[in-house]
């Protein structure tokens, strides 16, 4: 559908033919529906039209003669067109006019365009004048033909409808004149009697509507604005009492007794069909009416015969109704009135009396609205705007709501007042495509009652009218303008010249007001508003609009706010003003708060000011979703209570030169006060879901005058997020006063760097936390808490007495752990402290930490559990030999990295944590606690540390702790180092004090072991293990080692084995147990064999005993390639599967007082059984054997093990019969298969047979074959 434009007829044009056919343009230019439906301007020309029509009508009769008694026959229709088509059928076509496309001319302008007064059942205007029109086309068939060849009305008709205008009937010139119009009009009266009898009874109610009218003006009876039952019986008494002019009444009035019908009763009671007022009109209102002469009885009428007619009362009424003008303020308005008393609807079932009461009450309604359009000077400015509406609506409400009460009037029940008598009571007369009387008028009526939503609400509380059609339809009946109204399609509208008033409603409008002071409203949709050249008001409405005020001083209007809902709210707007004259400025009217809702702005918006005082609240400019730019440096803001909200989305917001309040909203946003005295408020909080954090945001204020703070304002707790701030950030203070919980100053997840030492907190709430990423923040001058957040972050709080707050944990899987951080207050004033807050464990992650990190407190007491200073993996230097530990529930770790940790004072909780760690608790009873395990893939593991405590004070002790085995991991460990105790009764498995790869020297003689699971393993290298002076488990590890294992009864544990490809073998050990208490003991343990590496053993090792009960297999005491001495003389072996081997080098071993078993490998050695049954062998080289006391058996298993010459064994104390030499291994002749067996000679010469063995002068000699 297509916009459709509405203004009134300024000046009525009127007929000058000076016939009856100057009643077409009367009844044209008073047609309610033609009023209702057009231009007032198409109205006039079409008024226009018809005059100069009937001029050629008249010009064309008098020019053929015909009709000169006005009475038209259809040959006068055909001479009249004949002289027209051949005289003036230029002119005659030019004045009918067309409608074809989308222009109307002539005639045509209110022909089809909404007329409604009916003619005998047919439309007046569009079918009855416009057949008189047709007079002058082509006649075929006896029919007119249209312009475009169809049929319209037939030479007969044209012919009577121009003998029934042809001469007027109703000449008083008062609202009577409609009775008589009305009887001419019935189609009742034209289908039963003839032309003649119709006139006639025509006539007679002009004469009576005459007499009547001389009546009331001889006594000025309507000077009340009514006539009352005494005014008819004043006007009864007036015709009465002068027989010349009852005389005339009766005449007029007439009779129909017998056979001939006169006066007024030629029409009376002969088939009327005319309702009005639930009543035949022709037969009992306009009867009852010209009564008027008759005798009243008992407040009736009577009639001729004496039968009693009309009340006075139903005759008052009805005079009023057609009689009175009701209107009466001198406005536009007084159309509504006269209107609702010319509506056929309304009047054909509604009494009379009501409908000049309902009139009163909306000419009561008039006079307020004029009162207060005159009293508030709303309409100064040439315009009633919605805003307007506002105002007038408190104006009634403050000075005549009593008033406006009474007179709208109520419809609860079964009894109307008011107003209400006519609404909603038939009326169908259309404006604006909507019901006069039920919508319009009444929604103007609503004036004084509640707005809600933009609109005026009902009696009952429900919506009523909009605004800004209440606006619209003020500008078209007080200030008499033109409105063009869209629908709800994108309608594109363009003005004229003139100050128009343009309304879109729904769909996304292109409106533009053309020259002129325009109003233009967009109201729902997202429309384009341009408002040319001229001092326009614009309203953007509803949704996203674009708006151009153009040339002149424009003015763009905006209400509502977001908490209203959609129904209130106007969108986000784009304004670009392109004039280059004038003054522009946005204007924010509206009780409460109002939101002024932008999607850009910039420098060059054309617009110099926005204007918030109109406003009783605030005034917020907002941003939508999107990344918005708003930059007001070229705008004045007027009123104090303007402030700025880019919303959500990534906003670029720069301030006036003025004190501006910037709230960022969602969103990382880029923020600028500029000059003078600049807010920039929080109320967000990352803990609610996210749904109210206001995200993090970079202020650079570039102002030069004022002082700007960063405003927290809120119940419970507000973060202010930052993505940067720094000493050139133009921020002189963040107020955390108008907070009642925490104010934070929150990072993002990158590296931030807050630098604050510019700025002043006012309040006590405010701390720092840099949230993720490795972040830079330095305090003020004051008591700062800072929260590193995640992330390794550097902090110093500067002077003043500053908390650096944790509270995370590792092992809440990372998500709460605040990373590791790097600790300097450069302060020179006040005591910092690190505080430690939370329910269950906390760690403070620390990268270094140092005698001048200028902190002078660990704070633990606000956790309920344990609180870890805990480095990250590099090599981290940790040192508070400065800083005090508050509470008993701190500990250090240094996590990964090769650390060098140093203690308090106090009694410290160190965890040197993996890697190799330099450990030194000072003063104090510290301890130093391992928990890891090397077998567990080496993930637990805490390395190989080096501790020295230095301190003079307390008990200092290493603490194993843990489910299953836990390593205390070293690289040295010496007398001096400080640890008086190592307690191994917190792990439920075993605790290994290991060194690692390198020659590791641990010295324990000045350490306790407490609990009996500890255990000390040199692991890789030749280390140097001393013991303590209890009962040690030992245990060499690979490597040459040294082991001491001092007083009490020690273990030396071996459990490797060379054949495994050496990989568990574990070196050559040197056992020298100085202890002079408790049995000590070397001790094999494995499945399968095990081999004890010894680079010597003598008879002061300290070894009482030597046990290989605890493998499966054989265990080896073996020597290296150097030259052995192994004494086991002062040994005992438990166990029979032990045994001495001197591997390479010239050795000398020494068995046991048991049953030895020695090999002396490859070299010279010497080998001594002692006593016992021993078993020897040589092995290879030159040995010197002795098996000693009892019975030993000297094995020689090649032939190169017994040697010749020079290289041969020697047995240095066999003894016959008792000791055995076994060379059953050698094979005394490998020519033949197996092994074959010697034949002893005893001294006798070898007779050159394979297989022979004598004794002969002390040496044992064989005879073999070999291959």
């Amino acid at each position: 559908m297509a916009s459709k434009s509405y203004s009134m007829v300024q000046n009525y044009p009127t007929g000058t033919t000076g016939t009856g056919l100057d009643q077409t343009v009367e009844r044209i230019g008073i047609d309610p529906g033609l009023a209702g439906a057009n231009l007032g301007t198409n109205i006039t020309v079409g008024m226009t039209a018809a005059n100069e029509l009937n001029q050629l009508i008249l010009e064309a009769k008098q020019a053929t003669g015909v009709a000169s008694n006005g009475i038209f026959t259809v040959s006068d229709v055909i001479a009249i067109n004949a002289w027209i088509r051949a005289n003036r059928l230029a002119e005659f076509t030019a004045l009918h006019g067309d409608d074809d496309g989308t222009t109307e001319t002539g005639f045509h302008l209110v022909q089809n365009d909404g007329a409604t007064q009916q003619y005998r059942n047919q439309n007046l205007v569009d079918t009855v004048f416009d057949g008189i029109y047709h007079i002058g086309f082509l006649i075929q068939n006896g029919t007119f033909l249209n312009e475009d060849g169809n049929a319209n009305a037939t030479v007969a008709q044209v012919a009577d409808w121009l003998t029934q205008f042809y001469t007027d009937r109703a000449t008083t010139n008062t609202g009577l004149d409609r009775i008589t119009e009305l009887i001419i009009a019935d189609q009742g009266l034209a289908q039963n009697i003839p032309w003649q009898e119709i006139a006639g009874g025509a006539d007679a109610a002009n004469g009576l509507n005459d007499l009547l009218k001389t009546a009331i003006t001889t006594y000025n009876l309507a000077a009340d604005g009514s006539i009352s039952e005494s005014d008819i019986a004043q006007i009864n008494n007036w015709i009465r009492s002068d027989a010349t002019r009852y005389n005339a009444f009766v005449v007029l009035h007439g009779d129909d007794d017998g056979t001939t019908e006169t006066g007024f009763h030629l029409v009376q009671n002969d088939g009327a069909q005319t309702t009005y007022f639930a009543k035949n009109l022709v037969n009992t209102v306009a009867d009852g009416i010209y009564h008027i002469g008759f005798q009243i009885q008992n407040g009736r009428f009577l009639n001729e015969d004496g039968a009693a007619n009309a009340t006075v009362k139903d005759v008052a009424d009805w005079v009023t109704y057609f009689y009175v003008d009701q209107s009466t303020t001198g406005t536009g308005l007084d159309k509504i009135v006269d209107t609702i008393k010319i509506d056929t609807g309304l009047a054909k079932w509604t009494n009379a009396g009501d409908i000049n009461a309902g009139a009163a009450a909306a000419d009561g309604l008039n006079h307020l609205l004029v009162d207060g359009i005159t009293a508030t000077g709303i309409a100064a400015d040439g315009w009633i705007t919605s805003d307007d509406i506002r105002t007038l609506n408190q104006w009634i409400r403050t000075n005549h709501y009593d008033e406006f009460i009474l007179l709208h009037g109520d419809d609860e029940g079964n009894e109307e007042t008011g107003y209400h008598l006519v609404q909603n009571d038939g009326a169908t007369t259309q404006y604006f495509g909507k019901n006069l009387v039920n919508t319009v008028a009444d929604g103007l009526y609503h004036i004084g009652f509640n707005i809600q939503d933009n609109r005026l609400l009902n009696e009952d509380g429900d919506a009523n009218a909009r605004l800004n059609d209440v606006s619209s339809w003020l500008n078209y009946f007080y200030l008499q303008k033109t409105i063009i109204y869209g629908d709800n399609s994108g309608d594109t509208i363009t003005g004229t010249n003139l100050a128009e008033h343009l309304m879109g409603y729904g769909g996304n409008d292109v409106l533009s007001g053309g020259d002129g002071d325009d109003l233009i409203d967009g109201d729902w949709g997202s429309d384009t508003l341009s408002g040319g050249v001229g001092n326009d008001l614009l309203y953007g409405g509803a949704d996203n609009d674009q708006l151009d005020g153009g040339e002149g001083s424009d003015t763009y209007y905006v209400s509502g706010n977001l908490a209203g809902g959609w129904s209130s709210f106007q969108g986000y707007d784009i304004y670009t003003d392109t004039g280059t004259s004038g003054v522009d400025k946005i204007v924010a009217l509206g009780t409460g708060d109002v939101d002024l809702g932008i999607r850009s702005f910039s420098a060059n918006s054309g617009i110099e000011t926005i204007d918030g005082t109109g406003v009783t609240g605030k005034v917020t400019i907002v941003g939508d979703w999107s990344d918005n730019t708003l930059d007001f440096s070229n705008t004045a803001f007027v009123g104090n209570n303007i402030q700025i909200n880019g919303y959500w989305g990534n906003d670029n917001i720069t301030g006036t030169t003025g004190n501006d309040v910037i709230i960022g909203g969602g969103g990382d946003d880029k923020l600028n006060g500029g000059n003078g005295s600049d807010q920039y408020v929080y109320t967000g909080y990352q803990s609610n879901e996210w749904s109210t954090f206001e995200g993090y945001d970079t202020i650079t204020d570039t102002g030069t005058t004022g002082t700007d703070t960063i405003v927290a304002k809120g119940t419970g707790n507000v973060d202010i997020g930052l993505k940067s701030f720094g000493v050139n950030s133009g921020i002189e203070t963040i107020d955390g006063t108008g907070v009642t919980g925490k104010v934070t100053i929150v990072g993002d997840g990158s590296d931030n760097t807050f630098d604050f030492s510019n700025t002043a907190f006012v309040g006590n709430n405010i701390q720092i936390n840099g949230y993720w990423g490795n972040d830079n923040i330095t305090g003020n001058a004051a008591n700062n808490v800072i929260i590193g957040g995640g992330g390794d972050d550097k902090l110093n709080g500067g002077n003043g007495s500053d908390q650096y707050v944790y509270t995370g944990y590792q092992s809440n899987e990372w998500n709460t752990f605040e990373g590791y951080d790097t600790i300097t207050d450069t302060g020179t004033t006040g005591t910092d402290t690190i505080v430690a807050k939370g329910t269950g464990n906390v760690d403070i992650g620390l990268k270094s930490f140092g005698v001048n990190s200028g902190i002078e407190t660990i704070d633990g007491t606000g956790v309920t559990g344990k609180v870890t200073i805990v480095g990250d993996w590099s090599d981290n230097t940790l040192d508070f030999s400065n800083t005090a530990f508050v509470g008993n529930n701190i500990q250090i770790n240094g996590y990964w990295g090769n650390d060098n940790i140093t203690g308090t004072t106090g009694n410290d909780v160190i965890i040197g944590g993996g890697g190799d760690d330099k450990l030194n608790g000072g003063n104090g009873s510290d301890q130093y606690v391992y928990t890891g395990y090397q077998s567990n893939e080496w993930n637990t593991f805490e390395g190989y540390d080096t501790i020295t405590d230095t301190g003079t004070t307390g008990t200092d002790t290493i603490v194993a702790k843990g489910t299953g085995n836990v390593d205390i991991g070293l690289k040295s460990f010496g007398v001096n180092s400080g640890i008086e105790t190592i307690d191994g009764t917190g792990v439920t498995g075993k605790v290994t004090i290991v060194g690692d790869w390198s020659d590791n020297t641990f010295d324990f003689s000045n350490t306790a072991f407490v609990g009996n699971n500890i255990q000390i393993n040199g692991y890789w290298g030749n280390d140097n293990i001393t013991g303590t002076t209890g009962n040690d488990v030992i245990i060499g590890g690979g490597g040459d080692d040294k082991l001491n294992g001092g007083n009490g009864s020690d273990q030396y544990v071996y459990t490797g084995y060379q054949s495994n490809e050496w990989n568990t073998f574990e070196g050559y050990d040197t056992i020298t147990d100085t202890g002079t208490t408790g049995t000590d003991t070397i001790v094999a343990k494995g499945t399968g064999n095990v081999d004890i590496g010894l680079k010597s053993f003598g008879v002061n090792s300290g070894i009482e005993t030597i046990d290989g009960t605890g493998v499966t297999g054989k265990v080896t005491i073996v020597g290296d390639w150097s030259d052995n001495t192994l004494d086991f003389s002062n040994t005992a072996f438990v166990g029979n599967n032990i045994q001495i081997n001197g591997y390479w080098g010239n050795d000398n071993i020494t068995g046991t007082t048991g049953n030895d078993v020695i090999i002396g490998g490859g070299g010279e050695d010497k080998l001594n059984g002692g006593s016992g049954e021993d078993i020897l062998i040589g092995g290879l080289g030159s040995d010197q054997l002795t098996g000693g006391e009892g019975p030993d058996r000297f094995i020689f298993n090649t032939v190169d093990e017994i040697g010749q010459g020079a290289n041969q064994d020697n047995i240095l104390d066999f003894n016959t019969g008792l000791d055995t030499i076994d060379i059953s291994g050698i094979d005394a002749n490998s020519l033949n298969a197996g092994n074959q067996s010697f034949t002893f000679i005893g001294a006798s010469d070898f007779s050159s047979q394979a297989g022979q063995l004598r004794f002969y002068g002390g040496l044992l000699c064989g005879d073999t074959i070999r291959r």
